[in-house]
């Protein structure tokens, strides 16, 4: 097994159907032949720990001749050994790599409790807690594994292992993974941070900020733990988490693998709670780094042309406009750091550059984030939207996304704020086609009130402001496909509108039938 060609001979010889009956043929067998075994199973599935050493068609062979069986079996016979333990957990963890076939197979053999109480036996011993934690890592990756393992006390077992270990990097990494994929639901995250887990993350952070690789799991941990869970947000506010984020920030700003998760974790922290966003803004780190940060990874994606250092830019920008919506949603202040930071003119240029606008995710965030920096905007701001072409950009990413509810919601109410901004910005909203996108939105978001009553919003300010040629402009609007009929719409626009349009608003308009 120490080389390709060796794997694939052993597979076609049927060795992948053997081992695992060695296991069961022998009821007697010491535990160091169950030891040898176990490991031959590894070996045949994986030649070391790099996942490119792995051969797939025997460890579907090994899935198929009663392998995940065999080695759960073989783990509760000696379930205080330490040595068949560790052979035990590297096939869990090699079997179970992106397999969810076996990981369910390896459940319903009983693998989770019979790893749940490996990590409780041995979760003190440097020297095989990290293939413990590196097969329940591999398992979870399942959510319905990751619910159990949950529900049979795991949070407990691993918040106390990370502890033990905070000073152990390879350990501590080990176990870290395993709180990413179990803080992958918020409500998984909840029960974590009961068990102290958001305290444990931000000593980590504190403690071990020079180990990259610790820091890189430690903060998409913090990443899932922040994400959605009110009670973990709670618990973070009385940490000195953003002091660890402004290191982070500062530390490893060239380092994509550090200041994605850690742009994605701000954008969460920020996200739900303003608690948490001023308390991100109490260091004066998050306006400023993050759009630092985004704005000089804007510049190296717009100047390079490797298809992989790319995709890496993209993963760092996508969470800083996330990290820039979600801050901006904190109230004026908030809006007034980042403004002056140069946040709108990182936006608009991250709008320009069609792979980023292309994409529907980032193209709705950009939106959104547009629309918290000119909520509380002052007529100088909007002013300055107008200047930037921020209008056309919103048309833009409206235009792309009609069919997305949620990008023409937004994009409807960015524009509500744009038309209050002055003649010129009506103008270029009369322009660019602002009304028409409004009318059609309105027409393919029919049930959905929110997208009609901000479509029909947009169309009020600019037909109740505009110039009579203006006027006769928006009610001439047409090209709004029925959805069922595929055809043009036929009714005139001040009728439509009397239909879509809230009472007051069609009142005001003179939409009446």
């Amino acid at each position: 097994t120490t080389s390709s060609a060796g794997q694939d001979f052993l597979g076609a010889h049927n060795v992948c159907a053997i081992l695992p009956r060695l296991i069961e043929m022998d009821k007697n067998k010491s535990a160091k032949d169950t030891e040898l075994i176990l490991y031959a199973i590894a070996r045949v599935g994986r030649r070391a720990l790099p996942k490119d050493t792995s051969n797939y068609g025997n460890i579907d062979m090994l899935g198929d001749s009663g392998a995940c069986e065999a080695v759960v079996k073989a783990l509760n016979s000696y379930i205080e050994d330490i040595a068949v333990t560790e052979a035990a957990c590297w096939c869990i963890m090699i079997l179970s790599s992106d397999n969810q076939d076996l990981q369910v197979k390896f459940a319903n053999a009983g693998a989770c409790d019979a790893v749940l109480k490996s990590l409780n036996t041995f979760a003190s011993n440097q020297d095989v807690i990290e293939i413990i934690c590196r097969a329940i890592r591999n398992l979870t990756s399942n959510l319905s594994i990751a619910t159990y393992c949950v529900s049979e006390g795991i949070p407990d077992m691993i918040t106390g292992t990370v502890v033990i270990h905070k000073n152990n990097p390879v350990q501590l990494e080990a176990a870290l993974w395993v709180v990413v994929n179990l803080a992958c639901h918020a409500d998984l995250a909840t029960v974590l941070g009961a068990s102290g887990m958001c305290v444990a993350l931000t000593d980590v952070l504190r403690e071990s900020s020079d180990n990259e690789r610790v820091v890189v799991a430690a903060i998409w941990a913090l990443r899932n733990m922040a994400s959605g869970s009110t009670f973990n947000y709670m618990q973070l506010v009385h940490t000195d988490i953003c002091v660890s984020m402004a290191k982070m920030l500062s530390q490893y700003a060239d380092c994509t693998a550090v200041l994605t998760p850690t742009l994605w974790a701000i954008a969460n922290l920020a996200c739900d709670d303003i608690i948490c966003c001023k308390l991100l803004l109490e260091e004066d780190f998050s306006c400023v780094s993050v759009v630092d940060i985004l704005r000089t990874f804007l510049h190296k994606l717009g100047s390079c042309s490797s298809t992989d250092e790319r995709l890496q830019y993209v993963e760092v920008i996508e969470p800083g406009i996330w990290a820039v919506r979600n801050l901006a949603s904190g109230g004026k202040r908030c809006q007034d750091l980042l403004l002056e930071r140069g946040s709108l003119e990182a936006l608009v240029l991250a709008s320009s550059q069609e792979e980023l606008a292309s994409c529907e995710n980032i193209s709705d965030c950009l939106v959104g984030a547009y629309l918290n920096l000119c909520a509380e905007a002052s007529k100088e701001t909007l002013e300055k939207c107008i200047e930037l072409h921020v209008a056309q950009l919103v048309c833009d990413h409206f235009r792309r996304n009609l069919s997305i509810s949620t990008t023409a919601n937004l994009a409807c109410k960015t524009l509500k704020h744009l038309c209050n901004c002055s003649t010129e910005g009506r103008r270029q909203l009369l322009e660019l086609d602002a009304c028409c996108l409004a009318y059609k939105a309105a027409h393919e978001h029919k049930e959905d009130e929110e997208v009609v009553k901000n479509a029909c919003g947009v169309l009020y300010l600019v037909h109740h402001c505009a110039t009579d040629d203006g006027k006769e402009k928006i009610q001439a609007v047409e090209g709004a496909i029925d959805s069922e009929t595929g055809e043009l719409i036929s009714k005139p626009f001040p009728e439509m509108m009397a239909i879509w349009a809230p009472a007051d608003v069609a009142q005001a308009a003179g939409w009446t039938t």
